[in-house]
């Protein structure tokens, strides 16, 4: 009985993705590099990288429903998987939902 031996695959490369804020660029991949960076983001910014690009998210949908935009289009344009995903993140996040948020703003005006 003979031993084969198992072919190897390359290795796989990793698929960085990545969003530059000012000096940093805050990668999404593992390793000890990211935690770094991401140490050194906190220090500077004073939020974590997830923490700012939440915060940056719910500014922007913020902006689309005061300009008359549907949650849905919002959510599908900003990376929620649905627009209840965006809703529990406004309800979580503000206190309120995105529709009260809205009827909120709208009184405001």
């Amino acid at each position: 009985m003979s031993c084969q031996q198992v072919p190897t695959t390359p290795a796989l490369k990793p698929y960085p993705r990545s969003v530059q804020v000012g000096e940093f660029e805050v990668a999404i991949s593992g390793g000890v590099w990211v935690a770094i960076r991401a140490a050194r983001f906190k220090a500077v910014v004073g939020d974590t990288p997830a923490d700012y690009l939440a915060h940056w998210r719910l500014t922007l949908a913020q902006a689309h429903l005061r300009a008359g935009r549907s949650l849905k289009s919002i959510a599908h344009e900003l990376g929620y998987a649905n627009p209840s995903a965006l809703s529990r993140v406004f309800a979580q996040k503000l206190g309120m939902s995105a529709r009260d948020w809205r009827e909120a703003v709208d009184e405001g005006r």
